[in-house]
């Protein structure tokens, strides 16, 4: 803005058609500024307000704060239950620190398609790079374990996803590796608490990712439950 003024100014040298006319064209680059920068915050806000934002954030359709309990997860003070202050400080931390876009790859990703990651530093992503590569994942398979009526936890059933791997890895799926969400219960916990927590969700949720073979061992063979396998086609 200070360089417009400047050259406004220094335009006005004889004449009052000079003046006008400088004064004119000083007046159109502050309003286009003062335009172009509410067309950025509207894009932002109804970037924000979008379904795919706040399913990275992990926001109900229904509205109200994010299932995600951890603050570390958020980076900012209140972006829980505001999309557009997280958004915001997603984008000025990738800017400030643009290793930290490593631990956000799915964020990264949908701010460079939503085209609000110009001028922002590639990252340098040796440990993510390094697990994504170790997966190698080309193909996903919805795995339903079945009940198992002598565990109340298993009462009804279990699904995961399966990852399986590409290249020479792919010919058996013990090489796999599988995605889980599930209940962190503590070690020793009493019965009745257990069953009071399991049925109105007192225990945290987390994503858990393990060799297949263990998920096979533990339904399979200890206890003797059938898995069924759904290939998903994601293209």
């Amino acid at each position: 803005m200070g360089r417009f003024f400047c050259l406004g100014f220094f335009a006005v040298k004889d004449g009052m058609g000079k003046v006008i006319k400088s004064l004119a064209v000083f007046l159109i680059v502050i309003v286009a500024g003062s335009a172009s920068a509410a067309e950025q915050a509207m894009s932002m806000e109804h970037i924000a307000q979008s379904r795919a934002w706040q399913t990275l954030l992990h926001m109900p359709r229904s509205g109200g704060p994010s299932y995600i309990r951890d603050p570390r997860f958020f980076l900012a003070e209140n972006g829980s239950v505001d999309p557009f202050a997280e958004l915001q400080a997603t984008l000025a931390a990738f800017k400030e620190q643009p290793e930290l876009a490593c631990f956000y790859p799915a964020r990264r990703q949908f701010l460079q398609q939503a085209g609000l990651m110009s001028g922002t530093a590639e990252p340098v992503c040796e440990e993510f790079d390094s697990w994504r590569s170790k997966l190698d994942v080309q193909r996903m398979v919805l795995v339903l374990a079945s009940s198992y009526l002598n565990s109340p936890s298993s009462m009804y059933g279990h699904t995961f996803l399966r990852l399986d791997p590409a290249g020479e890895r792919s010919a058996s799926p013990y090489l796999s590796y599988a995605l889980n969400f599930g209940a962190r219960i503590p070690a020793g916990e009493n019965g009745l608490l257990y069953a009071y927590k399991g049925i109105f969700g007192g225990y945290p949720g987390v994503f858990s990712l393990q060799p297949y073979y263990e998920k096979i061992q533990e339904y399979t063979r200890l206890e003797n439950r059938d898995m069924w396998e759904y290939e998903l086609d994601l293209n």
